[in-house]
This record gives structure tokens, sequence and C-alpha cells, in this order.
């Protein structure tokens, strides 16, 4: 076994020279890619000087009792009349502004009669975008390694981005083994169970950013697992297996790896859960072994998976993690493994203040009872990182907390 820094470390190194294409597309095809480079603004933005309102534009300082209305300017027209003493321009939210004006008056506080304006209550505001006051023309307005989501999407559209640099999706195949696996009922009976681990994994692939291009299932037979494997990375980046890695019998992976001119960096890591991690390089591919159990194969994967497609598509490789205190005690009867458990956010009681530097939440352990557990996670925040050589937790320390779960990912629970 080698320690899990050890691991993420040959990882990288063995990354290094594989980087999926770039290629340039369109900007409304470009949903949920990630970009390749810095993208500048083609415009400034707003891109010219426009009315932050209805209302009607006037000269810097102009007075009178009453003014005489010019024209009409709606949004996508142009001003055609100059402005003078006395006289303004209607105008609509989001028009270009006449040159020289100073101020627009919204329409709430004007008065109109037989086509003059008068002001009934004076404001201040001058109610105008000036151009560029948002984004000048040149500057970057979504950086490398970007996700292109609805928001990115809008903000490079209006700065007149027509295509984009992204990152070719890794195409990956999915790996279920075990005779043991059925995918129905009508298959499933004594000694059987469901292939839930493919179904998660591929999901997780996709929410990442990669192309699922098949889910195959893979017998308990050392030809069979070959010849499945050579198959599938004729068209792949990144294989992916759901047991088969560990000890036993009928573990085929790593013999069926090394058989297919696959190097193997590492296939047991000191973590628990997911010891049996393994992880191999090809000349254009690289592999993952995920545990069997669930729990694990889900971990595993926010491990290292998750940092390799970042990594893949020219994106920058972080966990996110804080520090937050235990709840209650915690103990554990082996220590020689650095460990994950699942735990549940707690918020400070009601006038429970915090003192200053204390945080406002903590983390509670859930009932967990290993690596087959997955309904667990179905229940937590994300998980309570505990290093090797600790055997208990007092109530109060300081603790890493990994929001590694669906609801961690879409909204914040601190």
């Amino acid at each position: 076994m080698i320690d899990l820094d050890i691991a993420l470390k040959r990882m990288t190194d063995a990354l290094a020279p594989l980087c999926m294409a770039v290629e340039t597309i369109p900007i409304m095809d470009a949903a949920g890619r990630h970009l390749a480079a810095d993208i500048r603004s083609k415009i400034d933005l707003p891109p010219f000087d426009k009315s932050a309102m209805d209302g009607f534009a006037i000269l810097p300082g102009d007075h009178p009792e009453s003014f005489g209305i010019l024209e009409t300017i709606r949004a996508g027209d142009t001003p055609s009349r100059d402005l003078a003493p006395g006289y303004c321009s209607r105008i609509m939210t989001g028009a270009p502004v006449p040159a020289g004006t100073g101020q627009v008056i919204p329409v709430e506080c004007t008065e109109v009669a037989a086509e003059r304006m008068r002001i009934i209550r004076p404001t201040r505001a001058p109610n105008i975008c000036i151009r560029g006051e948002d984004i000048r023309a040149g500057h970057v307005v979504a950086r490398r390694g970007d996700r292109l989501d609805p928001l990115n999407l809008s903000v490079l559209i209006s700065c007149g981005i027509e295509t984009v640099p992204v990152v070719s999706r890794p195409r990956v195949t999915v790996f279920s083994t075990g005779d043991e696996l059925v995918s129905t009922l009508a298959e499933w009976g004594p000694g059987k169970i469901f292939d839930s681990n493919g179904p998660m994994l591929a999901e997780l692939f996709r929410r990442h950013g990669a192309h699922v291009i098949a889910r195959r299932h893979l017998p308990d037979d050392p030809g069979d697992t070959v010849a499945m494997l050579r198959d599938a990375m004729n068209g792949s980046d990144v294989i992916a297996f759901s047991g088969g890695v560990s000890a036993g019998d009928f573990d085929f992976i790593p013999d069926a790896l090394t058989a297919c001119g696959l190097t193997i960096h590492f296939d047991r890591i000191r973590v628990k859960p997911g010891k049996p991690m393994t992880f191999a390089t090809g000349e254009r591919i690289c592999a993952f072994g995920f545990p069997g159990n669930p729990v694990s194969s889900f971990v595993m994967f926010h491990l290292f998976a998750l940092p390799a497609l970042q990594w893949l598509q020219h994106r920058p490789v972080r966990h996110r993690m804080v520090q937050l205190p235990m709840a209650e005690t915690w103990r554990r009867k082996k220590a020689e493994r650095l460990e994950f458990i699942p735990v549940r956010i707690v918020p400070r009681a009601p006038g429970d203040s915090a003192h200053p530097g204390e945080s406002a939440a903590s983390m509670a352990p859930l009932p967990y009872h290993g690596s087959a557990h997955l309904t667990a996670m179905q229940s937590d925040d994300g998980l309570a990182v505990i290093d090797a050589g600790i055997s208990s937790v007092a109530a109060g320390d300081l603790l890493p907390f990994w929001p590694v779960t669906w609801t961690a990912y879409e909204t914040a629970v601190i």
C-alpha cells in the first residue's frame, strides 16, 4: 500500500502527457463545455451610452418650465435629432441616448400634455449606462478551464463572441465486473445483485464533462476481460472498471491491464474506504480500477477520476475542503489508514452565538456500516477526513470537511 498523497502524485505525473485536443465550435453549441483559452470581449459593454429606464433625455442643467418633445427613441433605434435647450427626446430602456444627454428623467417623474413634457418630481440620478462601464473591449470575460454554464454563455454572447475554443470531451467506457451482476428483476435471483456502480460511475463521468460512449458488463473470465478491454481501448480516452481489482481468484483487471500494454502506477492505497484502487496509463489512455463496494467507488471517483478529468480538460485541479469542528466524540478500532466518514452539517443553535474565529456549524457522524452502505451517503452533506494514526476524535476537534456529495456540489452547505 502507498499513501494517498503519493498515489495522487503518481497519477498527476502519469497524466502529464495526456490532454484532450482543442476544437473551435459555435458559441450556441458550447453549453456545458470547458474553455481551452481565455476569452476577451470583442466590444465595450454596454456598447453605447444607453438609457437605464423609460423616460426623457435632456441636456445637462436644462430646467425650463416644460420641454418640447423632439422624437421617440425606441430600443434598437438611433437618435435622429440633436437635443437643444428646452427640448427633450422620449426614450425607452436600453435605447442609445442622444449626444450630449446629461440626464434621463424617469417617465414616472414627468407628465405630458399637448406634446410637451413637464418635470413634476425632480431627480439627480443620471439614469444613463455609460459605454464600457461593465466591460471594455479586450478585457478577459472568461478563463481557460471555465465551464460554459448559462451565465457564462450569456456573458460571452453579450460580448460579441461567436465561436469558442473548447476541450474535446474525454470519451469514457465504464465496465461493471462480475458474474453476480444483473440489470433487471427478471435476471435477479439467489446470489445475484443489481449493477448499481456502473450507472453511478457513468453519471459521475457525464456530470463532470465526459462523454460516456459505452457501459458494459464484464463476466468473470480472463480471456473475455482482455478482449473487451482491447476493444474499448480503440475508441476511449478513459476506461473505468467497477470491481475486479482486489486480490481474489476472480479479480482479473490488473492482469488484463498489463496484458494490453498499460502501466499500472498503483493498485493499493492506504485509504478507507477504497484500498484496492488501481490506476494505469497507456500511450493515449488512462484506466481507473474502482473497488466493487459502492461507497468506495463513489469516494475514489472524487479522489482520483475527478481531478484526472479536470487535468484532461485543461482545468485547475483542486479539492474543496474546509476545517470544521466535530459535533460529538468519534472512535475507531483500527487507525492505520486515512479514513473518510459520512457526516451531516449541524448549524449552531439559534441564540448560541459563535466567538470570533469559531465556526457557525459543526459536523456530526452518521450511522455507517462500511463501504457497502451506500444509503448513508444519501443522508450526508459530505465526508470528514480522519488522518492515519488517529483513533478517536473529541467533540470540538477541528477536522477537514469535504463537500463531496450531490447536494454539496449544487448548494452551499456552510
